[in-house]
């Protein structure tokens, strides 16, 4: 039996026009079975604030707004007040209602905030979500993650670009993208001076020539607004991350750097190494799953040991390190007063990397919230155990318990703050 009673947090909701409490409508239960029988087929998770700029609150459109069966993802908001829902059951979004999507997101006054992710969104629903932004005034972060809108899709999306003015946030992650898309979007941005985060993660590339990252690299030497670049899965190998660094010695604007899951090895580190010698604009950089092996890193400590004094957070998990190239890591934060945030599993422990980290959490210049490494004892011996922090270690979900949006487990989003939602 469906329980009637809405949880506390929705309940205190400011009443707004179009909007409705979940009380008292028959569909209160939080429980997954209520989910899929009562509350799914008509609610769209929406996040949203008022019209005098009062903090940030979900709010859910029922039919009166949107046509009844409209699919959306409802999230893990049902289940604490203050936690930041993520789609966790997402459903179909059926063909014949995506217009009313489109007249929703074009004529909603107060939404700031879109979260479509892993929805059944295909090209033709992508370009009606992007002719609506063309009206829209309001919106700042979409997220259309895992919506496998293609090349098509995406093409429609960076003609939106060229006319909106008020979307600052963009993620088009694992949307299939194709090469004319990316090439669009990094034309687009030359001229676009609105967009502060960008997310392209895994597009479909062919070919070895990385046109791509060229592309995006010339981007990155136009645009003096963009703060977060994600090109994770983008096939990037020495050459492109060469094309990048070049880039970034006339860039002032770029403050977090993902590419996480490439093909760099420690050639493409040493570029990126000499960039940090003099860039003083990235706080942030995820080089997550590459092979940057001990050479790459000793390259990066060296940088960050002698010169560079505004990077805040690095990412080398899984990236063939050894012991020698961990404790070079280690020592240059014992150097370098701003250098905050470390993250290193997956890689090659000796007993001396052990004993590194666990001297600069005890000593109290890395914070255990601060790594995804924790220290223990056993026989006289230290090791290291994994811990759950990271830059973004939510991206795609959110944890059944504890901080859904934490400091520890989200840093990227929390030290480069226009990346919050991306």
């Amino acid at each position: 039996m469906v329980n009637k009673e809405s949880p506390p947090h929705w309940r205190s909701l400011p009443a707004q026009p179009g909007l409705r409490d979940r009380g008292g409508n028959g569909r209160g239960s939080h429980s997954m079975g209520a989910y899929d029988r009562e509350v799914g087929p008509h609610l769209l998770q929406l996040f949203g604030c008022s019209t005098r700029s009062r903090s940030t609150r979900v709010v859910v459109m029922t039919t009166p707004p949107l046509p009844a069966g409209l699919y959306g993802a409802w999230s893990s908001a049902r289940s604490r007040p203050g936690r930041r829902p993520g789609p966790h059951f997402p459903l179909p979004l059926r063909p014949r209602l995506r217009l009313g999507l489109r007249q929703t997101v074009a004529k909603q006054h107060n939404l700031i905030y879109l979260n479509l992710m892993f929805n059944d969104i295909g090209p033709e629903g992508g370009e009606l979500i992007a002719k609506a932004l063309h009206k829209n005034r309001t919106l700042k972060h979409l997220r259309m993650t895992g919506n496998k809108i293609e090349n098509k899709g995406g093409m429609f999306f960076a003609a939106m670009l060229q006319i909106n003015s008020s979307l600052e946030k963009l993620d088009l992650g694992d949307c299939d993208l194709g090469m004319q898309s990316v090439i669009a979007f990094a034309t687009v941005l030359t001229q676009n001076r609105t967009i502060k985060g960008l997310n392209l993660n895994r597009p479909i590339l062919y070919g070895e020539q990385e046109e791509s990252t060229v592309h995006l690299g010339h981007m990155l030497k136009e645009n003096q607004c963009l703060v977060e670049l994600h090109m994770c899965k983008h096939d990037i190998k020495n050459c492109g991350m060469k094309q990048l660094c070049d880039a970034l010695y006339l860039n002032r604007s770029l403050q977090y750097l993902d590419v996480s899951c490439n093909k760099i090895t420690q050639d493409g580190m040493k570029c990126l190494a000499d960039v940090l010698k003099s860039n003083t604009t990235l706080e942030v950089i995820d080089l997550s799953f590459n092979r940057m092996e001990n050479a790459g890193a000793n390259y990066l400590s060296d940088a960050l040991a002698s010169h560079n004094r505004t990077l805040k957070a690095l990412s080398v998990v899984s990236n063939n390190i050894e012991g020698k190239g961990l404790v070079a890591l280690s020592q240059s934060m014992k150097t370098n007063p701003t250098l905050s945030h470390i993250y290193i599993w997956g890689n090659k422990f000796d007993e001396a990397t052990c004993v590194a980290y666990s001297d600069l959490i005890h000593t109290g210049r890395l914070k255990s919230d601060n790594t995804d490494v924790e220290p223990f004892v056993v026989d006289g011996h230290v090791y290291l155990a994994e811990v759950s922090n990271g830059l973004k270690r939510h991206y795609y979900w959110t944890p059944g318990y504890g901080e859904a949006c934490s400091l520890s487990s989200n840093a990227g989003f929390f030290l480069a703050p226009v990346g919050q939602h991306l």
